[in-house]
């Protein structure tokens, strides 16, 4: 929470406040998880939940893990991959990846649609008791939504990490004339 807060500070400091908002809500929802040490949601028993962002040539997707109606909170990854994969490639080298020695729960919610029998050969027979969905509507869709909304401010704090580390490496250049 203290992270959030630096980082929201100098968002606004520097008058990006579209992210000192982003981050100022991601900060309220810490605030209330923290409060509540965890969230039961009724409808999810065992599901994991990502949404993949792609921006500026970077992706975050942002994974959420729900155990027995309980959340155990999300992390942000950022998987690297060919600048010509669509976000269907990409999701699906990541749940490979990201599954190889992991158990893999009876629901996987993303936010693109993934039909399983078109990527059956590339998800493989681990995948064959698992329902890979993409929600319209209901409570599963608002804990997507809030899985993109993380994974847009957890791109945008990257991104803009990479270019504060880029005006920096040019300051450097520039006062070793290199």
């Amino acid at each position: 929470q203290k992270n959030f807060s630096a980082q929201m500070y100098n968002a606004s400091k520097d008058k990006n406040f579209e992210l000192a908002a982003s981050l100022r809500d991601r900060l309220k929802a810490l605030k209330h998880i923290a409060q509540n040490n965890s969230i039961k949601i009724r409808d999810i028993k065992d599901a994991d939940i990502f949404a993949i962002n792609i921006k500026e040539g970077k992706t975050c997707i942002y994974g959420s893990f729900f155990r027995n109606n309980t959340s155990y909170g999300g992390k942000a990854f950022y998987p690297d991959h060919d600048h010509l994969a669509d976000k269907e490639e990409i999701m699906l080298g990541f749940l490979n990846i990201f599954y190889a020695e992991k158990e893999i729960p009876k629901f996987i919610i993303t936010n693109i649609n993934i039909k399983k029998s078109d990527s059956f050969t590339i998800l493989g027979k681990n995948f064959e008791n698992t329902k890979i969905l993409k929600p319209q509507k209901g409570p599963k869709k608002n804990l997507l939504k809030f899985a993109e909304q993380n994974s847009r401010i957890n791109l945008d704090l990257k991104l803009n990490s990479l270019k504060s580390f880029d005006n920096f490496t040019n300051e450097i250049k520039k006062i070793f004339k290199i």
